[in-house]
């Protein structure tokens, strides 16, 4: 599952609004609506998510955080 920290990181940065961080990182309303609800993350351009990072002044593992499900490495049948 892949969540964000974005509001975290607009308080850090003293962003108040969606709308706000979308102007100053140049990328739509939508794509940030979708990040900050969790949803379809995984389809966000690498470009957008860098834009945001550089509005936040952040790096992308501040932005967003990517729970590995368990997986089981093990051969045995």
């Amino acid at each position: 599952m892949i969540k964000s920290n974005l509001r975290i990181l607009m308080a850090q940065s003293g962003i108040k609004t969606l709308r706000e961080l979308g102007r100053r990182a140049n990328v739509s309303w939508k794509i940030i609506s979708n990040l900050d609800n969790d949803e379809n993350i995984e389809s966000i351009q690498l470009q957008n998510l860098l834009k945001i990072c550089f509005a936040l002044n952040c790096k992308l593992d501040d932005l967003i955080k990517i729970d590995y499900p368990y997986v089981n490495t093990d051969n045995e049948e």
